[in-house]
């Protein structure tokens, strides 16, 4: 893992401590927009200046799929493979149905897998969880190795666990 990845994965529990609230979790829709927004804007308060760009299409400007978006792209400057990465990130809400929740965990890691070869990047994807059922259930979907984030605890309360995937 890069040292910007590090850093990114290490101001998730304090950017929930500061800024995370439970009723968030129970928003219509879920809680991946605000997140998607606000930990940026907390990241670009509390520490220097995140070099991440939100809702890029930058990756598909040269195929037919020119509308798709990921989520974030860290280091979008970059042209090192290693250094710029493309991020999706899927947040499970408290009406968001386990199936559906990985049914849409799927959709993402196929837009990343479909980011041309010309376009270099490391392809990541945070999950948030909200119980360990859908944890588990998106793993077994995936088939792959997840590495864990530490949990968001709000005033001694794990909310909710992330965990991700990266590869090039």
């Amino acid at each position: 893992m890069s040292v910007m990845m590090d850093r990114l994965v290490g101001y998730f529990p304090a950017w929930a401590a500061a800024r995370m609230y439970r009723p968030v979790l129970y928003i219509e829709g879920g809680w991946e927009g605000w997140l998607q927004a606000d930990f940026l804007a907390w990241c670009n308060t509390v520490h220097d200046t995140f070099p991440i760009r939100r809702e890029c299409s930058e990756p598909f400007a040269a195929t037919l799929e020119h509308r798709r978006k990921v989520d974030w792209i860290l280091n979008s400057d970059s042209t090192d493979r290693d250094r710029r990465f493309c991020i999706e990130l899927k947040a499970q809400g408290t009406k968001y149905l386990q199936s559906d929740f990985v049914a849409d965990v799927m959709r993402d890691l196929d837009k990343l897998r479909s980011i041309p070869a010309t376009y270099p990047c490391t392809k990541v994807i945070f999950i948030a969880t909200l119980e360990n059922a859908t944890k588990i259930a998106v793993q077994a979907a995936v088939g792959s190795d997840f590495k864990f984030c530490p949990p968001l605890v709000v005033e001694r309360e794990t909310l909710a666990q992330f965990s991700y995937l990266e590869w090039t």
